[in-house]
């Protein structure tokens, strides 16, 4: 069992002062109960710890001995309280971060640094996902908190969302394409133009967004093949089609396809990225990461855009953080 902290304090303050009187000022307090604490600790430990005559104050061997080990002991205590107070704080821990590929290539990066900016002590796990497995992930507790994309429809109700980031959605095309040679190319121009989609299985939201734009245009498109990000790149290189891409894929293969926007989307261009995480978790870790998700300003007009390309959204802003209740996915 230990003696009382403050008594150890008090033991601290008149061993570095060697003056009860100055001690007992020092810690703004009288002298009797100064030297009440003393006496007490004295006998619990059973030793003399101060020598004292009428004109002095000395540490006798006891005492020193005790100085140097409370000195420790008290370090000890104010390294603990640091770590708890950063735990509850949630500037140390672990965060269990899922996302789905097509974040990878700029939102992801961008929300990392930030996170590492400002909770340097928070350990990264990442895990990359398809949006209906980051969904079973985050309903099993196997991650703390997604980025994914999903339709409002699909939305699981028992999660929290914030809008992560928002961006055009561009046509990728070979570079000896002959729409290549436009600055920007109207979605009516993409009709009887062999086209590479997006598949069902993996992809449903990009899927359901691109037809949704070609509805609103009147257009029905040639799909001659569908599949997945970023795979779908490699089959415009290859000349199999052109694609509808999200704007940060203009990041790969720069200098073997060329990115243009589309002339007239009408707002039904713009790809939305979630943050989701689960309602009532209040892990201090999740709730920092979801505040650098919406400082970031990623799903602010142009923050995600075409490299060297118009800004970014044309479609209207939503609050940043809203809850959703809908059926699950299917």
């Amino acid at each position: 069992m230990m003696p009382p902290t403050r008594s150890l304090q008090v033991f601290m303050t008149v061993a570095e002062e060697l003056h009860f009187r100055k001690a007992a000022e020092r810690l703004h307090m009288t002298q009797p109960p100064l030297s009440m604490h003393i006496k007490q600790l004295e006998e619990w430990i059973g030793v003399d710890l101060f020598s004292r005559t009428t004109r002095s104050v000395r540490l006798t061997p006891a005492g020193m001995e005790l100085k140097q080990r409370v000195a420790r002991l008290l370090a000890a205590f104010d390294e603990m309280t640091e770590a708890v107070r950063h735990v509850g704080r949630g500037a140390s821990g672990s965060l269990n971060l899922g996302f789905s590929a097509s974040a990878a290539f700029d939102v992801l990066p961008r929300l990392l640094a930030m996170q590492r900016s400002r909770y340097p002590q928070v350990e990264l796990e990442l895990r990359e996902e398809t949006t209906a497995a980051l969904f079973d992930s985050l309903h099993a507790r196997a991650i703390d908190a997604a980025l994914l994309r999903a339709s409002p429809a699909a939305m699981v109700p028992e999660f929290s969302y914030t809008v992560a980031a928002r961006e055009p959605m561009v046509v990728a095309l070979p570079l000896a394409h002959r729409l290549a040679r436009l600055a920007e190319v109207p979605v009516e121009r993409l009709v009887g133009e062999p086209m590479v989609g997006f598949s069902a299985n993996g992809a449903h939201y990009f899927r359901h967004l691109v037809q949704q734009l070609f509805e609103a245009h009147g257009v029905q498109p040639l799909i001659v093949h569908e599949g997945l990000l970023p795979g779908i790149l490699a089959l415009v290189e290859a000349g199999v089609g052109a694609a509808l891409v999200p704007a940060s894929m203009a990041r790969l293969r720069p200098g073997e396809l060329a990115y243009r926007p589309l002339a007239d989307g009408c707002g039904l261009d713009i790809c939305t990225l979630y943050c989701a995480w689960r309602k009532g978790d209040f892990n201090p870790v999740v709730q920092n990461f979801v505040g650098v998700v919406d400082a970031s300003g990623l799903a602010q007009p142009g923050a995600v855009r075409l490299p060297g390309g118009p800004p970014a959204a044309r479609a209207s802003m939503a609050a940043p953080g809203f809850d959703v209740s809908a059926p699950a996915l299917p």
